[in-house]
């Protein structure tokens, strides 16, 4: 789901909503990515991390989180260079 519902006071309870119809997560910016890119009719591809648990609240430490960073990194500069 792309939403804005982490920073919702009822977040966790309007995330198991979503959960019960088939989400599994919840990222802020893609919807507005493929808007723009259909708009100026250019490509676009979100690539995602998963670093927090809207539901039971647990978060990647920062090294763990840096390394999940770097390895989509890597992922997506290889991507980039194929298409």
């Amino acid at each position: 789901i792309c939403s804005d519902i982490f920073y919702h006071p009822q977040g966790r309870d309007r995330f198991t909503e979503a959960q019960a119809q088939g989400a599994l997560a919840v990222d802020m910016e893609t919807s507005a990515l493929y808007r723009i890119a259909a708009h100026f009719g250019a490509r676009a591809l979100s690539m995602l991390t998963v670093v927090d648990n809207v539901v039971t609240g647990e978060q990647t430490d920062y090294s763990e989180r840096q390394a999940l960073f770097t390895d989509m990194t890597r992922l997506a500069l290889d991507v980039a260079i194929e298409s």
